[in-house]
Protein backbone atom coordinates (compact mmCIF):
# COMPACT_ATOMS: atom_id res chain seq x y z
CA UNK A 1 0.00 0.00 0.00
CA UNK A 2 1.50 3.59 -0.69
CA UNK A 3 0.14 7.04 -0.36
CA UNK A 4 0.93 8.93 -3.09
CA UNK A 5 1.11 12.58 -3.95
CA UNK A 6 -0.08 13.27 -8.31
CA UNK A 7 2.02 16.20 -9.08
CA UNK A 8 0.37 16.26 -12.71
CA UNK A 9 -3.48 16.40 -10.87
CA UNK A 10 -2.81 17.49 -7.48
CA UNK A 11 -4.09 14.49 -5.90
CA UNK A 12 -3.46 12.49 -3.02
CA UNK A 13 -3.99 8.93 -3.90
CA UNK A 14 -4.39 5.58 -2.21
CA UNK A 15 -2.77 2.64 -4.33
CA UNK A 16 -3.45 -0.93 -3.04
CA UNK A 17 -1.65 -3.34 -4.79
CA UNK A 18 -1.19 -7.13 -4.49
CA UNK A 19 -0.59 -10.40 -5.92
CA UNK A 20 0.37 -14.21 -6.00
CA UNK A 21 4.29 -15.60 -5.63
CA UNK A 22 2.87 -18.31 -7.49
CA UNK A 23 0.85 -17.52 -10.36
CA UNK A 24 2.45 -13.79 -10.77
CA UNK A 25 -0.92 -12.30 -11.42
CA UNK A 26 -2.01 -8.95 -9.67
CA UNK A 27 -4.57 -6.63 -9.16
CA UNK A 28 -4.15 -2.87 -8.04
CA UNK A 29 -6.92 -0.37 -6.63
CA UNK A 30 -6.44 3.33 -7.09
CA UNK A 31 -8.33 5.46 -4.28
CA UNK A 32 -8.68 9.44 -4.22
CA UNK A 33 -8.40 11.02 -0.82
CA UNK A 34 -8.42 14.34 -0.07
CA UNK A 35 -5.21 15.20 1.59
CA UNK A 36 -2.65 13.77 3.42
CA UNK A 37 -4.29 13.03 7.00
CA UNK A 38 -7.21 11.53 4.91
CA UNK A 39 -4.97 9.00 3.57
CA UNK A 40 -2.87 8.02 6.14
CA UNK A 41 -6.96 7.06 8.02
CA UNK A 42 -7.41 4.92 4.93
CA UNK A 43 -3.69 3.59 5.40
CA UNK A 44 -4.98 2.91 8.76
CA UNK A 45 -8.38 1.39 8.32
CA UNK A 46 -6.66 -1.01 5.56
CA UNK A 47 -3.86 -2.04 8.05
CA UNK A 48 -6.51 -2.82 10.46
CA UNK A 49 -8.68 -5.43 7.96
CA UNK A 50 -5.33 -6.78 7.26
CA UNK A 51 -4.49 -7.42 10.75
CA UNK A 52 -7.42 -9.63 11.35
CA UNK A 53 -7.00 -12.45 8.34
CA UNK A 54 -5.22 -15.33 9.05
CA UNK A 55 -1.80 -15.40 7.40
CA UNK A 56 -1.80 -15.95 3.94
CA UNK A 57 -0.23 -19.86 4.18
CA UNK A 58 -3.09 -20.77 6.62
CA UNK A 59 -5.85 -19.45 4.29
CA UNK A 60 -4.68 -21.74 1.12
CA UNK A 61 -5.48 -25.04 3.18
Amino acid sequence: MRLNWCVICYDWLVIRRWGSLYTHTHREITEQVDDFEAGFVRLTEIDHERQHRKPPYLRRQ
